[in-house]
């Protein structure tokens, strides 16, 4: 990539509780709101199918979670289940945008200590450092932005 081009995702899954799209080997997601098992479970069904075509490469994902709020215990289960299942099917790297909040801090510890991390993992206030950071890790993206989103948590998911 050269020069400071600044591109914006297009999201091949939108909800109200989360956006994930792909560029390459980078997959991206952006979650809002507080998660519960339903909400859990079509996330984990929409991130294996745009994670499909990377299983057992090398590739990375980046986590924006400014307007997630917080989960229950059974999205901690679910949760902890996907990232082990990515672990062990290539993921090589992990950014994660975390807006300073004690809650959500706490659950972040209680999932990292639960998974053998054996890949590279960055946290970040500014959402510019975690995109650098992918690209000093070895991944060629030409994003450097979430589009800026509206949290809508009061809508049920569609579990079809």
């Amino acid at each position: 990539m050269t020069g400071q081009q600044t591109t914006q995702i297009g999201y091949s899954v939108v909800c109200p509780h989360y956006r994930i799209g792909r560029e390459d080997n980078v997959i991206f997601v952006y979650l809002c709101g507080t998660w519960e098992g339903l909400i859990s479970k079509r996330f984990i069904r929409d991130f294996e199918k745009i994670r499909k075509p990377l299983e057992h490469s090398h590739w990375a994902v980046i986590y924006h979670t400014k307007d997630w709020i917080v989960g229950t215990p059974e999205f901690q289960t679910l949760i902890l289940a996907l990232a082990k299942d990515n672990l062990r099917l290539g993921q090589a790297a992990s950014a994660k945008i975390i807006t300073p909040n004690a809650l959500k801090a706490y659950q972040y510890e209680m999932l990292s200590k639960q998974i053998n991390m054996s890949i590279n993992e960055a946290r970040f206030i500014e959402e510019e450092d975690a995109f650098h950071w992918l690209v000093s890790q070895g991944f060629a993206i030409s994003l450097r932005a979430f589009p800026a989103l509206t949290p809508v948590d009061d809508i049920s998911p569609n579990l079809d």
